[in-house]
């Protein structure tokens, strides 16, 4: 499935630019261009986080039992990065903690490029909490594992992509251009 799907975002990309040099090429934006490229990237993530864990035609427990019995449940933050840090072998720390942080980072970066311009550092990093508070909540209802540490990991990526879009913005005349409508 996850191939299947970065197959389809790679030749949609593709078609994208050759519409765009064909179609507009005096016109040609890179702000378009890296816009069609985020939404591919924030789809291709959603299709990635909200395939379900229950193998095809079970029936997965409903949410307000995995509330109730706190199956596949962490509401208590660091406990998984801790877990993986002290028990944990290092490629599977690597992907867990790393993973979760790289994956994000362009989401963050593509907060800022999209947004109106002058919106604050804060309202971008607002929605960069909300975005994975939204898919852990999806994952509660459809069977995945559900943990707050993915929340911090994630939002830490946010963060981490907002800091370097604002500060390309700053120094480069070409991204602070991306910035501007």
């Amino acid at each position: 499935m996850l191939f299947h799907t970065i197959r389809a975002a790679g030749i949609f990309i593709v078609v994208m630019i050759i519409y765009l040099l064909i179609k507009r090429p005096e016109h040609f934006r890179w702000r378009d261009f890296l816009s069609c490229v985020y939404w591919v990237y924030v789809i291709t993530l959603l299709l990635m986080v909200f395939q379900s864990d229950q193998p095809i035609g079970e029936i997965p427990v409903s949410f307000k039992e995995r509330i109730a019995s706190g199956e596949r449940i962490n509401l208590i933050p660091f406990r998984t990065i801790v877990s993986f840090l002290l028990y944990g072998g290092y490629d599977d720390t690597m992907v867990n903690i790393l993973g979760n942080i790289l994956i994000f980072i362009p989401f963050g970066i593509g907060v800022v490029y999209l947004s109106n311009r002058g919106v604050s550092v804060k309202k971008n990093l607002i929605f960069c909490l909300l975005f994975p508070l939204f898919i852990e909540t999806v994952q509660l209802f459809i069977g995945r594992n559900v943990d707050i540490d993915d929340v911090i990991l994630n939002f830490t990526g946010g963060f981490i992509g907002v800091l370097i879009a604002c500060g390309l913005a700053k120094i480069s005349p070409f991204f602070r251009q991306l910035t501007q409508k």
